[in-house]
């Protein structure tokens, strides 16, 4: 199985309860595994010039100032936030947010990315989901995304003892449970891999299970606890409700880039798990031009 134990945690923030959340969650990770974070603030410190009340040349001019006051805003942001629990470092970097991070995460050579999937006030509402959407697309090492609803408290996990990994018998599937073990471990969590059948037919075979059970690693066993599961439907629905009724604190689910035109893809099942989901959510996703193994005739998984 392939190692996970993320050393470099990058977390994205904007200051909103999205953020916070992430945040908090980033923390909760960076205890587990005794790794150091970054928090990335981007901004261009330009608005559209439909939302501008002051000349442009105005933020050239006042652009170290901005920045410096941005900088105090994102430590002071972090002593509340994080404190002394866990090692971190603040940066302010003048680009957009998707450029910023992908930049960013290389360059700083991140192996976890932690990010909201909403947030941005005012004007930047427009890009919402869109950055953490884009740099799902653009980077290779897991991201966990947190959705964050109007009205709940922006405390993030207070643990991570249930996980969910839906599996479809992949090669990023296997990664995926591997990423699953790694935090069981780290936590003394519980993991509940699932194996959706989407296939024309109303309930599971009898030999589903077997199939799941001899498709997980053998070091499995001996790593953390784990149940098995085969159910029927839409892999997606099915994913998201089960996650819902065992109060799941996090989903791990494998997605393999694909070529579309001139830029990358994930599946919609992946998508929709992210879009959805009430915990959060570890993609672990493949470089265009991995292989995979193909489904079993059982059926289609719950990752695309």
């Amino acid at each position: 199985m392939n190692s996970f134990s993320p050393h470099r945690i990058l977390v994205p923030v904007d200051f909103t309860d999205t953020s916070t959340v992430a945040l908090a969650t980033a923390r909760r990770l960076a205890e587990g595994y005794d790794a150091e974070m970054l928090a990335l603030f981007a901004d261009t410190f330009v608005p559209p010039i439909a939302y501008a009340d002051v000349p442009v040349g105005w933020y050239d001019e006042n652009l170290d100032e901005l920045k410096g006051a941005a900088t105090t805003r994102l430590v002071s942001y972090l002593r509340e936030h994080v404190g002394e629990v866990a090692k971190w470092e603040a940066r302010v970097v003048t680009d957009t947010p998707v450029h910023a991070i992908l930049a960013t995460a290389n360059e700083w050579n991140a192996d976890l990315v932690v990010m909201g999937t909403h947030g941005w006030s005012g004007w930047r509402r427009v890009l919402l989901g869109s950055v953490a959407e884009s740099v799902l697309h653009e980077l290779d090492v897991p991201i966990v995304t947190i959705r964050h609803r109007d009205g709940e408290p922006a405390t993030g996990i207070n643990g991570i003892k249930r996980l969910l990994c839906p599996v479809n018998y992949s090669e990023v599937a296997r990664e995926a449970i591997a990423v699953a073990g790694s935090i069981a471990e780290a936590f003394d969590g519980e993991i509940y891999v699932v194996h959706v059948i989407e296939a024309e037919r109303t309930e599971p075979h009898e030999g589903d299970l077997d199939a799941l059970r001899e498709w997980i690693p053998h070091e499995m066993r001996h790593r953390c606890l784990y149940k098995e599961l085969v159910i029927h439907g839409h892999a997606a629905e099915m994913v998201i409700d089960l996650a819902a009724k065992l109060e799941s604190d996090m989903i791990v689910v494998g997605a393999q880039h694909r070529r579309f035109v001139d830029t990358t893809v994930i599946g919609t099942t992946t998508e929709r798990i992210l879009r959805h989901a009430g915990c959060p959510v570890i993609t672990v996703v493949r470089k265009v031009g991995s292989s995979t193994i193909a489904t079993t005739e059982a059926g289609k998984a719950a990752t695309a």
